[in-house]
């Protein structure tokens, strides 16, 4: 006798083929995705890098006594220039519109100017299952910029009163032997420096800082 159709043991073959190709798929997409974000981290950043030396030294933003090292200055300042990418903004009713701008992954981005002659970008890491990937990749985007860079270094804090100031990288003008310096920066440094933050329940960011020229 003829029979038709499949076994169930041909069918359960058969699902087992598509979870193993859908389970491959999906880390598939999110790799891609991951590295996706990583690319749009980095041009959103080389953006915001390129006006403040750009404003910094051409430009001068405005500082006054009372003003001094004030975010909301500078970014406010930024955005009416059109130079803060649309998607990194606050909405306008958000508390923090004036005060932050994000990434991509949300980490919050501070912008300030400072009277001792120096602007200062810092980027909040976030302790998560990604941090990690995203600090290597602002440490390696920062390497393109190390000409103009004094120095990033790694702000770890329990609380507001309570800031740790660790692991300087230097750009190419303050640069010497006994210094880890951009120009010579490995993707084995940058995890090192990376597992400050991300094995540490403290709070972290990056902090960038740019010398005027005639510093």
């Amino acid at each position: 006798m003829r029979e038709n159709g499949r076994s169930m043991v041909e069918m359960l073959g058969v699902l087992a083929i598509i979870g193993v190709l859908s389970v491959g798929a999906i880390a598939g997409y999110s790799k891609a995705m991951m590295r996706y974000r990583l690319n749009k981290q980095s041009e959103q950043l080389s953006t915001l890098f390129n006006a403040v030396i750009r404003y910094q030294r051409d430009l001068r933003i405005p500082v006054t006594e009372t003003s001094e090292g004030n975010a909301e200055s500078v970014i406010s300042y930024l955005r009416k220039l059109n130079e803060i990418p649309v998607e990194m903004l606050y909405s306008q009713n958000d508390k923090n519109y004036d005060r932050y701008i994000k990434d991509i992954f949300n980490n919050n981005i501070r912008i300030s100017h400072h009277k001792a002659n120096y602007m200062g970008l810092s980027i909040e890491i976030q302790n998560d299952n990604i941090s990690k990937q995203t600090c290597q990749n602002v440490y390696l985007l920062a390497k393109n910029f190390s000409g103009d860079l004094g120095y990033v270094e790694i702000l770890r804090s329990a609380n507001a009163n309570e800031t740790q100031m660790l692991s300087h990288v230097y750009g190419d003008r303050f640069c010497s032997d006994d210094k880890l310096c951009f120009k010579n920066l490995k993707v084995t440094d940058t995890e090192t420096l990376c597992n400050v933050c991300t094995e540490s329940s403290m709070h972290c960011s990056l902090l960038f800082v740019w010398y005027d020229k005639d510093f």
